[in-house]
């Protein structure tokens, strides 16, 4: 008997689960994916994930318990082993699991490679569960992606976090309109197979769900098309790609008579040229000012402020990337934050601030990133019209702080990288929707000026739908400009009044 409970202690007995999700590895990202799967879980009675790390079971415990207190209709087992195992693979029945998530921990690509060929080793296919693996490395991403024939989603945090960093600095609000999509609680989006809309045009479809956003569908071959032409029509064994509260919400409720188009399209929306400022540096600016760079036309700027206590100017000219559209400048910030009460340039459009966070502690980086905000609140916003600013956070527990001190845009960076994990561990399909919502070459989602889709009185949201269809894009909310709120996948029959100062959430083309 006491032996039995010492191997319960130690987290070595065997789970009984089936059609659980199984998570391999112990990162500071596993909170915010168990909570997501929680509310994902919430209408199911018995779910289950089973976390599998070489990690003390009780310490386990305690962090998750003080991180995720409520876990609703989920239960959760944690065991210590090693993902790389066969014997501990067993132990927490892999072969029964029905998504495997993948983290990089302490050992980074290296760990997540070995628990993935275990895996194999088990289910050399990959065929019975959907499995999602966290990788720091692009080449060792695609190589993987590679050598199991895609059946392998992978996942590069530092990738996700740069290219919302990039797009929100395009444009106020699309941080928390991707986190929308990327959660469990509230808008989601789903596929859905819909026989009895075959035949409609896509400017019939988007009207054809009273309470879902249409964004487009699945082709009977498997192709994703997002925001097709108006004209192109819906054929046999095509799937619905929508914005929905729930899969069983995404109902189709037949075509309806379009609105009378009241409202005459101003000129195309033409991004103007950016004077972007970044200020601080880690292994994530590379990659931002590369996405950054995509979603910037000719004859934009930016200009990177690092300190030099913390980061050599110098060293950084060869991992600055070759940008095409925005030449970058690199300059030494004379002093610490406080140094920015000097600048009163009323040229910069656009700030960035990136905590240095492979350089100081997370609670140090964030204090460092609050205090800048500080000083580009009584510095460069001194004037009237001064710049947005797009803040990366490392602690969420920051994020109402940032943004009473000044933060336009707040990205945290763990958090969007993990609902994008649970969410495609959920439904593997997603990760090609994400894929294209984060490409500049592909659908933009983009918030353009309300007037071009609404008159100033109350409108219906079916109205801007049918405007929007007439323009080649897809409706999927709007933003109130005074307050930031944004809202998704409102119900065609709400009605809003937009002013000057509000958009209209669009998938559109570039």
């Amino acid at each position: 008997m006491d032996q039995q409970v010492e191997q319960l202690r130690k987290g070595r007995s065997t789970v009984i689960e089936q059609g659980h999700t199984l998570v391999l590895g112990w990162s500071p990202r596993l909170p915010t994916i168990l909570h997501e799967l929680v509310d994902a879980n919430a209408n199911q009675r018995r779910a289950a994930v089973v976390v599998l790390a070489d990690v003390a079971k009780d310490r386990m415990e305690d962090e998750l318990r003080i991180q995720v207190p409520d876990l609703r209709s989920t239960r959760v087992v944690c065991r210590t082993g090693d993902p790389s195992r066969l014997a501990d693979l067993a132990m927490v029945a892999a072969e029964e699991a029905r998504s495997i998530i993948v983290l990089a921990g302490e050992d980074g690509d290296a760990g997540v490679v070995k628990a993935v060929l275990a895996v194999r080793s088990l289910d050399p296919g990959f065929r019975r569960a959907h499995v999602v693996a966290e990788l720091e490395s692009a080449r060792h991403a695609a190589t993987l992606r590679a050598l199991t024939d895609g059946r392998i989603v992978t996942v590069e945090a530092d990738d996700v976090i740069a290219q919302v960093v990039a797009q929100s600095c395009h444009q106020a609000g699309l941080a928390a309109v991707f986190r929308e999509l990327m959660d469990f609680d509230g808008g989601e989006i789903y596929f859905r197979a819909v026989p009895e809309a075959e035949g409609l045009t896509y400017a019939e479809l988007v009207l054809a769900f009273a309470g879902s956003a249409v964004m487009g569908w699945v082709d009977a071959g498997g192709g994703l098309v997002l925001n097709p032409p108006p004209h192109a029509t819906f054929g046999p064994g095509y799937q619905v790609v929508a914005v929905a509260e729930d899969d069983d919400a995404l109902l189709f409720t037949g075509p309806m008579v379009p609105p009378p188009v009241v409202v005459a399209p101003t000129d195309p929306y033409e991004p103007a040229p950016l004077q972007v400022l970044v200020i601080g540096w880690s292994t994530l600016a590379p990659r931002v000012l590369t996405e950054l760079d995509e979603f910037l036309v000719p004859g934009s700027t930016i200009e990177v402020l690092v300190d030099p206590a913390l980061v050599d100017p110098a060293a950084l000219e060869p991992p600055v990337p070759e940008t095409v559209n925005a030449p970058v400048r690199i300059e030494a910030l004379r002093g610490g934050p406080e140094a920015l009460l000097e600048r009163q340039d009323g040229s910069v459009d656009q700030v960035i601030v990136l905590g240095y966070r492979d350089r100081l502690a997370a609670g140090e980086a964030d204090a460092r990133t609050m205090l800048t905000l500080l000083a580009i609140d009584q510095g460069l916003r001194a004037a009237a019209g001064g710049p947005r600013v797009v803040v990366e956070m490392v602690d969420r527990a920051n994020v109402a702080v940032v943004a009473a001190t000044g933060g336009d845009d707040v990205v945290v960076s763990d958090e969007l990288s993990s609902l994008m994990i649970a969410q495609v561990s959920e439904r593997l399909d997603l990760h090609r929707v994400f894929d294209e919502l984060f490409d500049a070459g592909g659908a933009f989602v983009s918030l353009r000026p309300a007037a071009r889709y609404a008159p100033p009185e109350p409108t219906s949201f079916a109205t801007i739908v049918a405007v929007a269809s007439a323009l080649g894009e897809s409706a999927l909310g709007w933003r109130v400009g005074a307050t930031g709120e944004v809202v998704v996948n409102p119900a065609k029959a709400a009605v809003v009044s937009l002013g000057p100062d509000d958009q209209v959430l669009v998938l559109g083309p570039r």
